[in-house]
């Protein structure tokens, strides 16, 4: 958005803007809700538990305004929105509700170059094939990862560059599923003494630290060229946390 803290003032605009999409959707999507088969009945009855579980406030007699009831989904990183949807006719909907909602609101989109629609969608710098559950890293943005990190190792790479190679690594650090200690010691360069102070143009010298853990990202760069999205439902934090009974 070209301002200083521009994330963090435009995602809460984002997230009213999407507050306002699901509204709106749940409205165009009710009647195609209601009147339910037997299959409809019981998926319907296994949503309900499943927004119990949640703690949410549980859903009304019909599936309006339930969230674990909702056949789309909607999020957004600052200006860039993605849309999921189960169905052709929904997704049309989708697409009037959310024309509509901009149109209202006065927004101007991005051009038609920067849009998907399909099976599989470019989103925040890597593709999504929602069809087989996977998270795709472009080739380009591997390779310019690691001839960013072998010009760092050589020192021949200016801060701003090895600034941008920092946000690129914790971009993939989540596709690879490692955690902080990766990028441990790679901020040497952005604390007050390191490189940076000397301006953009500066070149990054590298610590042993640096050296090793930029190494070692050369091999991670192995494993961050996609992911099933079946990993994030795998980790401990979303199993049920144990009982404990004293007594």
């Amino acid at each position: 958005f070209g301002t200083h803290g521009a994330s963090n003032l435009a995602q809460r605009f984002s997230e009213a803007l999407l507050a306002l999409f699901r509204q709106d959707m749940d409205d165009a999507d009710a009647p195609f809700m209601r009147s339910p088969t037997g299959a409809m009945k019981r998926w319907q009855a296994s949503r309900r538990r499943a927004q119990e579980r949640t703690g949410r406030p549980p859903c009304a007699a019909g599936p309006s305004r339930c969230e674990q009831m909702r056949l789309y989904a909607a999020h957004m990183y600052t200006d860039d929105p993605i849309f999921l949807v189960v169905g052709v006719d929904r997704a049309l909907r989708a697409l009037r509700v959310w024309r509509t909602l901009t149109e209202r609101v006065g927004l101007i989109m991005a051009a038609p170059e920067k849009r998907s629609l399909g099976t599989h969608a470019l989103w925040l710098g890597v593709l999504f094939v929602m069809s087989l559950g996977l998270v795709i890293v472009p080739k380009d943005k591997l390779l310019r990862a690691s001839h960013a990190i072998a010009d760092t190792l050589k020192g021949a790479a200016p801060f701003h560059r090895y600034r941008a190679l920092c946000g690129l690594l914790e971009h993939l650090r989540a596709v690879n599923l490692r955690g902080k200690n990766v990028m441990h010691g790679l901020y040497r360069p952005h604390e007050e003494q390191g490189s940076g102070r000397f301006g953009p143009a500066a070149l990054v010298r590298c610590s042993d630290l640096m050296r090793k853990q930029l190494l070692r990202w050369h091999h991670l760069l192995r494993e961050s060229a996609a992911v099933s999205v079946l990993a994030a439902v795998k980790r401990d934090e979303v199993r049920p946390p144990p009982g404990l009974d004293i007594r």
